[in-house]
């Protein structure tokens, strides 16, 4: 959720086709006036799908940009767990204290899961150590010879950049530009002249931004909403001593239930068939 904005509404009415009539009918025609018009939703919320879209760019003014980002590290940190999810940042040590206030330090979302790996980079060293680390995490979804197959058994990896020059550093990033298929990540840059491979693009100015999608032409104008700083860090501050004490394989659906399993019994004896006859 990018933040609020107005849309044209999007439904199919069904109505009867207009025909030839010796008579008049005033609600008839009261009906056919009404859907020739184009009917806007207004202060609805405008949304963008990072899963659909593999380079997004951002430009504009920079406390927006900022504040953008830490809703939607917001968002995403609250309706997802860290098993499904990673964020990488490739950034500069000013924006990371910006983020400090969201914990991104001490977020599992930005470590890898046997934590040997902190997803933040803010050097060359640290941009490095991440391309390797994504590099041999998208290599093993490589199937038939094919590369970069979506793999839905490990995490969505999401990555912020503010930094241009580190991330043109990490060779597994710019080479993923090339692919436009989902491939279980997505990247989202915050900086001049951004990848000419993005499908989508943010305008952030004051008081009004524009989602572009640069494919259809189609431009959008939103507002961002502002947010109680104090109620995020207190969420945050939670969030960030909040651990998953269970597997991911422990709350699977099961793929089946027997009839005792149903019932919640291990034999015929628990059924008190008898009592239930009666």
């Amino acid at each position: 959720r990018l933040g609020c904005g107005n849309l044209p509404m999007k439904c199919k009415i069904n109505y009867p086709k207009q025909r030839f009539s010796l008579d008049e009918d005033e609600l008839e025609d009261k009906m056919y006036e009404m859907l020739d018009k184009k009917i806007e939703l207004e202060n609805v919320p405008i949304v963008l799908s990072i899963t659909k879209h593999p380079i997004m760019g951002m430009i504009g003014n920079r406390d927006q940009k900022i504040m953008l980002i830490k809703q939607m590290i917001v968002q995403l940190t609250l309706m997802h767990s860290y098993e499904e999810l990673k964020i990488v940042l490739i950034t500069d040590t000013e924006t990371v204290e910006e983020l400090s206030c969201l914990r991104v330090k001490y977020l599992s979302f930005f470590w890898s899961n046997d934590k040997t790996v902190r997803l933040i980079a803010t050097n060359s060293k640290e941009s490095f150590k991440i391309g390797e680390f994504l590099k041999k995490e998208l290599n093993a979804d490589n199937k038939d010879g094919v590369k970069y197959v979506k793999n839905d058994e490990r995490p969505f990896y999401f990555v912020i950049v503010t930094n241009k020059s580190i991330f043109n550093t990490i060779e597994t990033l710019t080479d993923l530009r090339k692919y436009k298929d989902d491939m279980g990540m997505s990247i989202f840059t915050s900086f001049d002249n951004p990848p000419k491979d993005c499908s989508v693009l943010l305008e952030l100015s004051v008081p009004n931004c524009e989602l572009i999608y640069l494919e259809k032409g189609e431009r959008i104008s939103f507002s961002i909403e502002h947010c109680d700083s104090s109620l995020i860090d207190s969420v945050m501050k939670k969030l960030a001593n909040t651990k998953l004490t269970e597997l991911q394989q422990s709350y699977e659906f099961p793929r089946s239930l027997s009839f005792l399993e149903m019932y919640d019994i291990r034999n015929l004896e628990q059924l008190q068939l008898m009592k239930r006859w009666k």
